[in-house]
């Protein structure tokens, strides 16, 4: 098959929707595709894109847009849609770039995005998959940041428009899968979750007992949706445990508030680093002794599944995970972790404190979670399953 992989705003990004497209990508080339990838470098024009994902494998042909540099705006979500709208219309236009293909894989959010996977599927006669790895608007809703009625209405109708015209859905998360299925029951969906280069996180030799301090870690963005003052918060409560150290790793809109926290905490054993190249998390894995997953209270959060968490499990670490819904029945069902509810600081520190004293049942609930990221999230079965869906979609009439 000739697949065009439709990514806005893809280099030299390190989201995970970002990494998973850029690495099932690979592993479908290797399965013989012919794989592209159009994406608009609004970062950095001429970076090397894969720097931040090159992990094994060879990369797919990168066709870059550039879009034309545009004066910063006080309100910058207004930039990006000028930004997102221009992608559209040059995608469109650059036709020749990416030559012709037989399935356009386009992800949303953006829905503009998706938007231009299908009129690049519909000017080429190819299929059009929509990947889905958050139910837009609603997140943006929820967060406070889409309020105008006109704009949820027109948002509203672009998601309707792009599930009912898509020949396949492919899913992130089983709450999302069930959130479209109940609003259109008639669409050809499948889930394709997240994943890890599992092969890239080295098995923990057969020492029993870590040396040193214990380091309780996370790595990723820190937003709203993190609920990384619960961590302050706990480690305030574990406080007394010198040797019982919290590393944060990454950058986002709350860390400034973090930063000014931990110093009016008082948290000496809490440490902030910068946000780090794709290619050390597993190294930085390595380093930990447990590896954090906070999320908020939410709806939203309850059909979520963290792409840290297959990092983490990857890695061979013990995760403590503060959610619950789907997140929380795949580390019960992997036997990888200790589960809290969300924001509470009390019963996070309870489940650190638990593996802190037992290292061999930390140590066993890391190699239970190795296990079940070989055999469900590798990037290899993630791309085999795709592969199995993509041919069937082929094989039948094209809507």
């Amino acid at each position: 098959m000739r697949i065009l992989f439709v990514a806005l705003n893809y280099p030299p990004d390190t989201q995970a929707s970002q990494d998973r497209f850029y690495n099932v990508a690979v592993k479908l080339r290797a399965m013989g595709h012919q794989v592209r990838i159009l994406s608009a470098n609004a970062v950095e024009p001429g970076r090397d894109v894969y720097a931040q994902f090159r992990q094994s494998g060879e990369p797919p042909e990168m066709v870059t847009i550039t879009p034309p540099r545009l004066p910063r705006a006080r309100r910058h979500h207004a930039r990006d849609m000028l930004i997102n709208a221009w992608f559209v219309a040059a995608s469109i236009l650059a036709r020749r770039k990416y030559g012709s293909v037989d399935v356009v894989i386009a992800q949303s959010p953006p829905m503009l995005g998706g938007l231009t996977g299908w009129a690049i599927a519909r000017m080429s006669r190819a299929r059009f998959v929509l990947n889905v790895s958050d139910l837009f608007p609603d997140v943006m809703i929820v967060a406070g940041a889409l309020r105008n009625p006109r704009a949820i209405h027109f948002a509203r109708g672009l998601e309707e428009f792009l599930y009912r015209h898509a020949d396949l859905i492919a899913v992130q998360t089983r709450g999302i899968f069930d959130d479209i299925r109940k609003r259109f029951p008639a669409l050809r969906m499948c889930v394709s979750m997240g994943g890890s280069n599992v092969a890239a996180y080295r098995e923990p030799d057969a020492t029993t007992h870590s040396s040193g301090d214990f380091i309780v870690g996370f790595a990723g963005l820190h937003g709203f949706a993190q609920a990384l003052g619960t961590v302050l918060s706990a480690a305030r409560a574990l406080s007394e445990h010198r040797d019982i150290k919290f590393r944060l790793y990454g950058d986002g809109p709350m860390k400034p508030l973090l930063l000014k926290l931990r110093d009016e905490m008082g948290l000496a054993q809490v440490e902030f680093y910068e946000h780090q190249p794709k290619s050390r998390m597993p190294e930085i894995l390595a380093s930990f002794d447990v590896a954090l997953v906070p999320l908020r209270v939410g709806h939203i959060s309850e059909g979520t599944r963290p792409a840290k968490m297959y990092e983490a499990m990857a890695a061979a670490k013990p995760v403590v995970l503060a959610a619950e819904g789907e997140a929380r029945r795949m580390l019960e069902e992997a036997e990888g972790g200790l589960c809290t509810p969300p924001e509470d600081s009390a019963a996070m520190a309870e489940a650190i404190l638990k593996l802190y004293r037992d290292r061999d049942l930390a140590r066993r609930m890391g190699l239970n979670g190795r296990r079940y990221a070989e055999k469900h999230f590798d990037w290899s079965v993630i791309a085999n399953d795709l592969e199995r869906e993509l041919r069937a979609m082929m094989d039948e009439p094209a809507r």
